[in-house]
């Protein structure tokens, strides 16, 4: 088995944990979280704020690190023996993270970061008291 095959098994294995985690937090209800109608609305608010502003992170983020990838890997091919192989590892592997972290936070509905936040976070009984001072 060549490491190239190795580093793409392992890149797909990564995706399909994350698309794993991705359900099981999807598969949480934010209703069951929710006291009232008005604490739901404002937890839809909450998640659609949240979700928007991670993905403008993201967004920004990656937008360095695609710069940063294919700079280094440029370095890595000059300066490392079999460089090619390895240079295209490194993107490969960045490249699979990236794919990895991209299909854990995009969700179709929205309201994923705030079941994530309400449901599964060890935090949820501090965001509730939040919520509920804040409602």
């Amino acid at each position: 088995m060549s490491i190239i095959t190795l580093i793409l098994g392992l890149g797909v294995l990564a995706l399909i944990v994350a698309v794993f985690f991705r359900q099981r937090v999807l598969a949480v209800k934010v209703e069951d979280g929710a006291a009232s109608a008005e604490e739901l609305s404002r937890l839809t608010e909450i998640s659609t704020a949240i979700a928007e502003g991670a993905m403008a992170f993201l967004k920004r983020e990656y937008r360095v690190l695609g710069l940063f990838m294919a700079l280094f890997a440029v370095v890595i091919f000059a300066a490392v023996d079999h460089g090619m192989h390895t240079a295209a590892a490194f993107v490969i592997g960045a490249a699979t993270s990236v794919a990895a972290d991209t299909s854990a936070c995009v969700s179709p509905r929205r309201e994923m970061s705030a079941r994530h936040l309400l449901h599964v976070s060890p935090f949820k009984s501090r965001l509730r008291l939040h919520l509920k001072q804040a409602l």
